[in-house]
């Protein structure tokens, strides 16, 4: 019975399935980071009476390397940048960590900032010759360096910054990933701390 509660509670903690665990660093209640666990293998010869686990977490935006891009319709399709970004993040974050995706108001299309909802593409092209799929990651740096931003990732949400302007500008356009709606705010930079890698993870 030992043994069979030691395998059991072994293989609940070293899945392949790398979005069904997670870890979250919260503080006062507000999430600061949330990481997915790393595939790996476990081995034991149930000589011990306790036995030491090391787990290994990446954050979403180094998670998303593990998922390859599916399309949106079943089929190919034209889709926002909006669309495929939410498909992105649904991919992996089954339990809704990320809240929000914020776009610097660096760029406007047809008189708007409302750039996601107003930039499409064929999502075909997501996909080699012999119909395989980018990854996730991929994908959301293809988008990233068309809107001419870096990517990265704090908290709740996910932000795409323009270095260029980022001191001259501080509204975004903030889109809630719940009911779809989106509008600007101002950010207040300050919570952003660009130069701490423990809490933001740049796609470059």
């Amino acid at each position: 019975p030992l043994r069979r509660q030691r395998q059991m509670c072994i293989r609940d903690r070293y899945t392949a399935l790398g979005n069904q665990i997670y870890c979250t660093i919260s503080k006062n209640g507000s999430l600061l980071w949330c990481g997915y666990s790393v595939p790996c293998l476990y081995s034991t010869d149930y000589n011990e009476e306790y036995n030491l686990l090391s787990l290994q977490f990446n954050d979403i935006l180094s998670s998303l390397n593990n998922y390859n891009y599916t399309y949106l319709n079943e089929k190919q399709s034209i889709v926002s940048f909006y669309q495929v970004i939410k498909h992105i993040i649904s991919q992996i974050d089954s339990n809704g960590l990320i809240k929000n995706v914020y776009v610097h108001n660096a760029k406007k299309i047809n008189d708007t900032t409302d750039l996601l909802n107003n930039l499409f593409i064929l999502d075909r092209n997501f996909f080699d010759e012999a119909n395989e799929a980018e990854n996730c990651k991929d994908v959301l740096e293809y988008i990233a360096r068309y809107l001419g931003m870096t990517c990265y990732y704090y908290g709740d949400s996910i932000y795409f910054v323009d270095y260029d302007i980022i001191k001259n500008i501080n509204l975004y356009t903030k889109y809630t990933l719940s009911d779809d709606s989106n509008t600007v705010v101002a950010l207040d930079l300050s919570l952003i701390h660009i130069s701490e890698p423990t809490r933001l993870r740049r796609i470059s």
